[in-house]
C-alpha cells in the first residue's frame, strides 16, 4: 500500500466523532420527539463510479450523471477494472475499492460522501476464498466466501481489513433491531462494553443507587445510546424513586427510544408505567409505531452501535459507505439491456418526492423463500398503516391485477410479472428471497433482479451465491415502511439488512418517492451572471416548504459552509479564481429521512479580467472543440473528470473521437491556467449517438 493510498484510507476511517456529536446535537428538539438524525442522500453525497474502458458503463453512467445532477467532482473513471461477473477480493481491493477511496479523499470528498454508486460493467461476485483457507473453525456451508460489488463495498472496512468475519449475521449495525438489542448491546468496544455490563450487574445485585451513576457516566459518554437513559429509568423506578423515573424516561425518549409497547409491559417499572408522568411520554412519542429502533438518515463519518444509534469508538470495523449498482447488462432475460437501465432510471428519478398511491404487497406462501420473512410482516404492517399506507398479505406469488403496487416482498424461485397483470409504481421497491436472484448468467434456472427493473421498479436485491433461507441475508420486511418513511432506496435497504455481505442491491440509490425535503427560493444581488466582489444571496423557504434543519452550500461540488436559517448570506468571489462555478444551496430536512432538494445557480467570476470560452459539436467521428483563453498558459480540456485534451496555446481547435467520449450525453469542460489560477469555461452538453 502506497503512503498516500494509506493516508487516504486513514481519513476516511478516522473518528470524526466531533463533528459527528455537534451535528447531531443541531437536530435536537425539546421534549420526546427528538429525532436523532445524520445525514441524508444526494447528488452532492454520492460518487458515480465508471468502468472507462466499457462502453455501456460510460453510456449509462453519462445518463444518470445527467438525470442526478451528479457535478463531474463526484464521477470517477476506473481503468483496468477485472473483467468477468467473478474476480478474486485482491483485484477487487486493488483495482476497484482502494482507487475510489483515494480519489474520494484526494478531491476533498471523503467528509461529505454517503454512498459509492456503480455503473455497469463491474464484476458483481467477489471470491474472498483466499482468507478463509486457514480459518479455524472452516466457515459452514452457509457461508460461501463469495461476496457482492455493492455489500463488499458496503463493508469496506471489514473488507480492507481481509476478515472472514464478513460472513457474519449482524454485520450491519446501521440496521434496525428490537429493543433488546439497544438495551443490552449499546457499546461496540471491549472496554464499553465491560463496563455496561458491570453497571447492568450492579442493577441486578439491587444496587440502584451505583448503578444509575454508572449508566449515567456511559451516557455522558454516548450520548444517543438511548438505552442507557431507558436504564437509568428502571433504576429509578427500583429506588423508588418516581419523579426521576419519569423524568429519566423523557430523555430516553428525546434520545430515540421509541419502544411503546415494551416500555407499557416492562415489569420492571411497575404500575410507574400507569402515572401521568409516563402516559404523556408515550403518547407524545408521535413515531411509536416502529417496532424496531427508529430508523436514521445514513452518515459514512459515524460509527454505529448494534443498537443502530451513533457512538463513539476507535477504529470501529462498525462505519460504513452506501453502495448500489446501476445495472447490470445482458442480450437475455436474466440482465437488462442499456435501453431498460436507462428507462428504469429516467422512471425512478421521475418518481422522486411524487408521493405514489397504492397498496404495499407481502406474499405469504408455503414456499419457505416467503415463509422465511412472514414472521415478520406484522411489523412492516404496523408501520405502514402508521403512516397511512394500506397493505396486503397475499397468498398468491405475486399481486394479480394490481395496478398500483407501491412495493412488493416475494418469495419464490422464477416468476412472470407481466403475466401478473400488475403494475408495479415508479419509484417501487421489488424485493424477492430466492438463491440466484443476483447471478445474471444466462443459464440460471431462476429469475434474477432483472426483472423486477424491467418491469419498472426502482430497485431490487439478490444474492450472488447460495445463500440458504436466512432473514438476516435479506432486507425485511420494515424495507417498505422505511422507503415510506421518505427514506432514500440505498438507505432502506442498508436500514433492513442485517448480514448484507451477498446480497447485491441493483437500482437507483438516491430515489426518494415518498420524501417531502424542503424547497428553497435564492435570489442573487444581482441579475447578471458575471459577478466579482461580495455577491449577496437571499435564502427563502417557500410558502407550506417542509421545515429545515440548516442549509448546505456547496460550489463545484465541494461542500464549503452550512447556514441554520434562511436569509442573507454573502459569498466573497475575490477568494475564488475567475471563470465559471456552480453553486448548490441544499436544504436538508428536519425530519429522520433529512431528505434535501437543491437550486443550482451558474455563475463567472470576474475579478482579475480571466475568462475562457468553448464550443463543442458533433462532426463525423468527432467531437470538434474550439477554445479561447486570451492570456493562458495552456488549456485542458475535460469529460467525465478525464483530461481529453490539452494544448500549451491560449487559443485552438482540436477533434476528440466519439469513441474515447462514449455514448450519451457527455458534458465537456476546458480550464485554462492563468498563474496560479484555473479559470473553467461553461460546461457544454454534446449528445453522442451509441454506434
Amino acid at each position: 500500500m502506497t503512503p498516500l493510498l494509506a493516508q487516504a484510507i486513514q481519513r476516511l476511517v478516522a473518528i470524526r466523532w466531533t463533528a459527528t456529536l455537534l451535528l447531531l446535537i443541531s437536530c435536537f428538539a425539546s421534549g420526546p420527539g427528538l429525532a436523532l438524525v445524520v445525514a441524508g442522500v444526494g447528488p452532492e453525497n454520492c460518487v458515480l463510479v465508471v468502468n472507462g474502458d466499457d462502453g455501456d458503463s460510460r453510456e449509462i453512467a453519462a445518463h444518470y450523471a445527467e438525470l442526478r445532477k451528479i457535478h463531474p467532482r463526484n464521477v470517477i473513471v476506473l481503468r483496468g477494472v477485472p473483467s468477468g461477473a467473478k474476480c478474486s477480493v485482491a483485484d477487487f481491493t486493488d483495482k476497484i475499492l482502494k482507487p475510489i477511496l483515494l480519489q474520494i479523499t484526494e478531491r476533498k470528498l471523503d467528509g461529505q460522501v454517503h454512498c459509492i454508486i456503480y455503473s455497469s460493467g463491474f464484476p458483481t461476485q467477489i471470491d474472498f476464498s483466499a482468507w478463509a483457507k486457514d480459518r479455524q473453525p472452516p466457515l459452514e456451508k452457509h457461508q460461501t466466501p463469495t461476496g457482492s460489488l455493492t455489500s463488499m463495498t458496503y463493508l469496506y472496512r471489514w473488507t480492507l481489513s481481509q476478515t472472514t468475519e464478513i460472513v457474519g449475521f449482524e454485520t450491519n449495525h446501521y440496521a434496525r433491531r428490537g429493543p433488546s438489542a439497544v438495551l443490552d448491546y449499546p457499546l461496540s468496544s471491549n472496554e464499553g462494553y465491560e463496563r455496561f455490563l458491570a453497571a447492568k450487574q450492579l442493577y441486578t445485585d439491587g444496587k440502584w443507587a451505583e448503578a444509575q451513576t454508572a449508566f449515567a457516566e456511559l451516557l455522558k459518554e454516548q450520548p444517543f445510546q438511548c438505552g442507557l437513559a431507558y436504564w437509568q429509568c428502571r433504576c429509578h423506578a427500583k429506588a423508588g424513586d418516581a419523579t426521576q423515573a419519569a423524568q429519566a424516561f423523557v430523555e430516553a425518549a428525546r434520545r430515540g427510544w421509541r419502544f411503546k409497547s415494551f416500555t407499557e409491559e416492562d415489569q420492571e417499572l411497575g404500575d410507574l408505567v400507569k402515572s401521568p408522568p409516563f402516559q404523556a411520554t408515550l403518547k407524545a412519542m408521535g413515531d411509536a409505531y416502529w417496532e424496531f429502533a427508529i430508523p436514521l438518515a445514513f452518515s459514512a463519518q459515524t460509527d454505529w452501535s448494534i443498537s443502530g444509534f451513533p457512538e463513539k469508538a476507535e477504529q470501529s470495523p462498525h462505519r460504513y459507505i452506501l453502495s448500489t449498482s446501476l445495472g447490470v447488462v445482458g442480450d437475455h432475460a436474466k440482465a437488462n439491456t442499456v435501453d431498460e437501465i436507462i428507462g428504469y432510471l429516467r422512471k425512478s428519478v421521475a418518481a422522486d418526492h411524487s408521493l405514489p398511491k397504492g397498496k404495499f404487497y407481502f406474499a405469504g406462501t408455503k414456499d419457505v423463500r416467503a415463509t422465511t420473512r412472514v414472521p415478520n410482516f406484522p411489523a412492516a404492517i404496523k408501520a405502514l398503516t402508521a403512516l397511512g399506507y394500506t397493505s396486503e398479505v397475499i397468498t398468491t406469488a405475486l399481486p394479480e391485477k394490481s395496478k398500483a403496487v407501491l412495493g412488493a416482498t416475494i418469495g419464490i424461485s422464477t416468476f412472470d410479472w407481466k403475466a401478473s397483470g400488475s403494475t408495479l409504481q415508479p419509484g417501487a421497491i421489488g424485493d424477492n428471497l430466492t438463491s440466484y436472484g443476483a447471478i445474471f448468467d444466462k443459464g440460471n434456472s431462476q429469475t434474477t433482479v432483472a426483472e423486477f427493473l424491467r418491469a419498472g421498479a426502482a430497485g431490487a436485491s439478490g444474492t450472488i451465491v447460495e445463500p440458504y433461507a436466512i432473514q438476516n441475508k435479506f432486507p425485511y420486511p420494515l424495507i417498505h415502511a422505511y422507503y415510506a418513511r421518505g427514506f432514500s432506496l440505498a438507505e432502506s435497504f442498508y436500514l433492513s439488512v442485517n448480514g448484507p455481505y451477498q446480497l447485491l442491491v441493483v437500482g437507483d440509490a438516491m430515489c426518494q418517492p415518498f420524501a417531502r425535503p424542503p424547497v428553497v427560493e435564492v435570489k442573487l444581488g444581482t441579475e447578471q451572471d458575471s459577478v466579482k466582489g461580495i455577491v449577496p444571496i437571499q435564502l427563502t423557504l417557500k410558502d407550506k416548504s417542509p421545515a429545515a434543519q440548516r442549509f448546505d452550500l456547496f460550489m463545484d461540488g465541494l461542500r464549503v459552509g452550512s447556514v441554520g436559517e434562511p436569509g442573507q448570506i454573502r459569498i466573497d468571489t475575490t477568494k475564488h479564481s475567475d471563470g465559471y462555478h456552480e453553486l448548490r444551496f441544499v436544504p436538508v430536512g428536519a425530519d429522520s429521512p433529512q431528505a434535501t432538494s437543491r437550486v443550482i445557480v451558474p455563475l463567472n467570476f470576474n475579478n482579475h479580467g480571466h475568462s475562457t470560452s468553448m464550443e463543442a459539436k458533433v462532426l463525423g467521428k468527432n467531437v470538434v472543440v474550439k477554445v479561447k483563453a486570451t492570456g493562458a498558459e495552456s488549456v485542458q480540456i475535460w469529460a467525465f473528470n478525464e483530461l481529453v485534451a490539452e494544448k500549451s496555446e491560449p487559443e485552438f481547435e482540436v477533434s476528440v473521437p466519439l469513441e474515447k467520449l462514449g455514448a450519451g450525453p457527455i458534458v465537456l469542460q476546458a480550464q485554462a491556467k492563468f498563474g496560479e489560477q484555473v479559470v473553467a469555461s461553461s460546461p457544454q452538453t454534446v449528445k453522442i449517438k451509441r454506434p
